[in-house]
């Protein structure tokens, strides 16, 4: 067949063939009808109405033989009755039913077994009759109507032999580049050179097998194009890789490594390109580090006399991650030397430090100074205060970086512990003219926690409620049994805390400002959310700026 041929005439060409067929089966079948119509009428439902009415008067006698005066079934018969009378279709029947309606008002009139046998006989005479009629008139029709239907099956044999012959000529050809263009497609994922079609039997598939062809032929030569700039991308990729000196190893979304330099393979132990991380056979706190920091972060690794940081990057839609493991250890010791300095440094201070404050009170209380004196010695002692506290300060945290806040738990009374911690401030509050509200229930629960360090954030807390709260300002404390843990809070009426402020609060070296426009390092609340973690619990802060702040922290309880 010509190409020229459109898919469309082909279509329309067979669809006229099919219905063609289907046109003279159809006026066939419309011959046959009308002689089956042209036949008098042989089942009528006069003759079905009479055999039911036949049927309702006997289920009425019935009735009428346990109760000859129920009226129900009186009035049931009679409606039957009258209804038969006036529907007579056959022959005889006319008489058979003058004679049941005589039979009837027999029984009604002297009611005996007689009579009702004889209406009984003379139901049934009409029922037989309609039933006979029904039947005779039904095997007419059928005897028609077998012939009827073997010409329709006949006619619509060939109708359909005819359709699907025309229906799968038709369809082979349109199949049939559609077929061819299936098996080459399939070859596209796989790498050129790619098949090509041939001309089509009609215009539509030669046009498309045209315009795949041409789509291969640019898929081809845009590979060819292509392929020597990726394999240089890739090389450029892996030589980058392999001269960083911190471990460098890439993984697919599954957990593959799809790519490791010397570096990430010496810390492993092993060749890893190719394998999943939980198949490698390194160190097995190294390995849960790597399978686990695409996820979260993960703390440094000490793998033999080395420390390793794992950092990792996810690429976009899940494609894979980098993670990177680099070498601390320098940096980390570095850090350890620079804590161990400052704890000397501040551990040699402590001491001076505390004698010139004990020397500035002396002073202060015995020698007879003039105003301008006292007011250089308040000065001053107030400037060691706060170098003594400072230098506290950097050696407390010091030592936690050093050595981790090492805790001595044993059971303490939380109410106790709490009232022992705010004792001190009692009388520096009524000094300084603010109120202190304590609201610690004696039956709070025990903790486990060390006796010595869990105060100090109970006093840090306060403190720095005191030196916030002015005068006439309110400092409220209180403790509360919450089932799981124990809650502690203290809530002062001071200027509040900045929001943006709140976030950093607990970092080294968060500055804050008193009233007084002194600088405070920023080292206590930090100290505080070490001690309180060390705990197992957790610390918080809730403030807005005029309206005072809430610290609180929680303490996991171990009931019993």
């Amino acid at each position: 067949m010509s190409a020229d041929v459109t898919l469309q005439r082909r279509l329309v060409r067979s669809l006229l063939v099919v219905f063609a067929v289907l046109g003279v089966a159809a006026a066939a079948v419309v011959v046959q009808v009308g002689s089956l119509a042209a036949l008098p009428p042989r089942i009528l439902a006069d003759n079905f109405r009479s055999v039911e009415d036949c049927e309702e008067m006997d289920r009425a006698l019935a009735l009428l033989l346990i109760d000859p005066h129920d009226a129900v079934a009186l009035s049931r018969f009679r409606r039957a009755l009258d209804d038969e009378l006036g529907n007579i279709t056959e022959p005889g029947e006319a008489e058979a039913a003058q004679a049941l309606a005589r039979d009837y008002h027999q029984l009604l009139g002297a009611p005996s077994p007689e009579h009702a046998r004889a209406l009984q006989q003379s139901i049934r005479a009409v029922y037989d009759l309609n039933e006979r009629a029904i039947l005779a008139k039904d095997r007419s029709a059928v005897r028609v109507a077998a012939g009827l239907r073997v010409s329709i099956l006949a006619l619509l044999l060939v109708a359909l032999v005819v359709g699907v012959f025309v229906a799968t000529r038709a369809a082979r050809s349109i199949a049939r580049p559609l077929v061819d263009m299936t098996g080459a497609v399939a070859h596209i994922g796989q790498r050129g050179p790619y098949p090509r079609l041939g001309e089509g039997d009609y215009r539509e598939a030669s046009t498309l097998a045209r315009e795949f062809n041409a789509f291969a032929a640019r898929l081809e030569a845009y590979e060819r194009s292509n392929l020597d700039q990726i394999l240089a991308e890739k090389a450029k990729l892996e030589a980058f890789v392999a001269s960083m000196s911190d471990g460098v190893v890439i993984v697919d979304g599954n957990g593959e490594v799809l790519l490791a330099n010397a570096v990430a393979e010496a810390a492993v132990g092993e060749p890893m390109k190719g394998k999943r991380l939980e198949a490698l056979g390194g160190d097995p706190a190294l390995i849960s580090a790597l399978m686990q920091v695409p996820v979260r972060p993960v703390p440094d690794v000490s793998l033999r006399d080395r420390i390793f940081s794992l950092s990792a990057a996810r690429a976009p839609a899940d494609a894979g991650t980098v993670i990177v493991l680099r070498d601390v250890t320098e940096l980390r010791r570095g850090e350890r030397d620079r804590g161990e300095l400052v704890a000397k440094l501040t551990h040699e201070l402590r001491t001076p430090l505390t004698s010139a404050v004990m020397a500035i009170g002396l002073l202060a209380e015995g020698a007879a100074l003039s105003e301008r004196q006292k007011k250089l010695v308040d000065l001053l002692r107030g400037d060691i205060s706060r170098l003594k506290a400072l230098s506290d300060n950097l050696h407390d945290m010091a030592r936690a970086q050093l050595a981790g806040v090492e805790l001595s738990k044993e059971p303490i009374h939380t109410a106790e512990l709490v009232q022992a911690a705010i004792a001190p401030f009692r009388l520096q509050a009524e000094e300084r003219g603010v109120k202190l509200i304590v609201e610690v229930p004696a039956e709070l629960p025990s903790v486990q926690a060390d006796p010595n360090k869990l105060p100090w954030v109970i006093t840090n807390l306060c403190g720095n409620a005191l030196r916030y709260t002015p005068p006439g300002g309110t400092i409220t404390v209180r403790a509360r049994d919450e089932g799981a843990s124990v809650l502690v809070e203290v809530i002062d009426t001071g200027p509040g805390i900045a929001k943006d402020a709140q976030a950093r609060i607990f970092e080294k070296f968060s500055q804050r400002w008193s009233p007084t426009g002194m600088g405070l390092a920023g080292l206590g609340l930090y100290i505080a959310r070490e001690i309180v973690e060390a705990h197992g619990g957790m610390i918080g802060v809730e403030s807005e700026p005029g309206k005072g702040s809430r610290f609180y922290f929680r303490l996991p309880l171990q009931r019993a």
